[in-house]
């Protein structure tokens, strides 16, 4: 049972990457869901455009210089 337990997690996040993407995520995706929703009056793709801009802003790495890599996303 105590090897469950861990009062001293450290997780390691160099460059705060992981708080980036997030905090990406928390601008660009309730954008993408209002514009699909309310503009275009799509709730259907707005759903769908929502957890796109998700995944690719969260889960998807494109490595390389901030440029290209913002191109990419």
């Amino acid at each position: 049972m105590s090897g469950f337990l861990r009062p001293h997690v450290h997780v390691h996040d160099p460059n705060l990457i992981n708080l980036r993407k997030a905090g990406r995520a928390v601008l660009v995706g309730p954008t993408v869901f209002v514009v699909f929703y309310l503009v275009l009056g799509n709730p259907t793709a707005a759903a769908f455009a929502f957890f796109s801009a998700f995944v690719a802003l969260v889960f998807a790495d494109f490595g390389g210089p901030p440029k290209p890599r913002a191109l990419a996303y």
